[in-house]
């Protein structure tokens, strides 16, 4: 078989094995014709030194959690953050073992000082995940999946986090809300927020709140040290029976039926 068409097929057959179009350095065995077995003429005996490929190095801001954070006093934390610094180690050392991965199989899990501070950051901030990612040296995907991680081993944890005081706890609120305010009997302080979202595909005018844009409501109940007793997120609108006719006119389904609270 001539040299050239050895190639070719050589060329081909590495093309179809590894789905790339660049062909690395083939070594051809020309002492093949001296076999004493006759068939052996028709092999080919080549070698495809494949390269390993560089990695396109993406370029990030590095080190931003080693020797930057580290520098942040408690009040510059806390803004950039919208956590303070304390709590933020107690979510650390309650999440930390959540978000770490059993075993050796894989890649290397993702830092959790990484994950969990880039997903408050975008949790706190309104920044993009590309620009969210440059800032802590992570790519989208990885920022897209940690975030996911984050957010459910939260909403798992939730209801051991979120609770109503008891027993001496319970006089303890009532006494410093009284100290506040000078109101007897109190427990807990409520308020309510619209989270803006996006208009669903499904059932899109019942999201629309009272200032006519697509949001869910979220309400909270706290104590005096601003630690969340309960939340209740309600996602249901109705429209008035009195302004039925214009079409944007809505209010609210309070959410207070939903809560304990009530």
């Amino acid at each position: 078989m001539e040299l050239s068409k050895r190639k070719k097929i050589c060329y081909l057959l590495y093309t179809f094995l590894t789905g790339q179009q660049t062909l690395c350095e083939i070594v051809f065995d020309d002492d093949i014709g001296s076999s004493s077995d006759d068939d052996e003429e028709d092999i080919i005996i080549c070698e495809l030194g494949i390269k390993k490929r560089k990695r396109r190095e993406v370029v990030r801001i590095k080190n931003y959690i080693t020797k930057v954070v580290p520098n942040y006093n408690r009040t510059q934390f806390r803004s950039h953050f919208r956590i303070s610094y304390e709590a933020y180690e107690g979510l650390l050392v309650i999440l930390g073992p959540r978000l770490q991965r059993v075993g050796n199989k894989g890649r290397n899990t993702i830092p959790v000082e990484k994950q969990l501070l880039s997903v408050l950051w975008l949790l706190a901030t309104p920044d993009s995940y590309r620009s969210v990612g440059e800032r802590f040296d992570m790519g989208k995907s990885s920022l897209s999946v940690s975030f996911m991680r984050v957010v459910k081993t939260l909403n798992v944890l939730g209801r051991q986090l979120i609770s109503w005081p008891r027993g001496e706890r319970v006089e303890s609120v009532k006494r410093r809300f009284f100290e506040m305010a000078h109101i007897p009997n109190v427990i807990g302080a409520v308020d309510g927020t619209f989270v803006p979202i996006k208009a669903p595909e499904r059932d899109a005018e019942v999201y629309i709140t009272r200032k006519c844009h697509y949001a869910i409501t979220l309400q909270g109940i706290c104590e005096f040290e601003l630690i969340l007793l309960e939340s209740i997120l309600c996602s249901r609108f109705h429209k008035t029976s009195t302004r039925i006719e214009t079409p944007n006119s809505c209010r609210p389904v309070f959410p207070f039926g939903s809560s304990l609270f009530f």
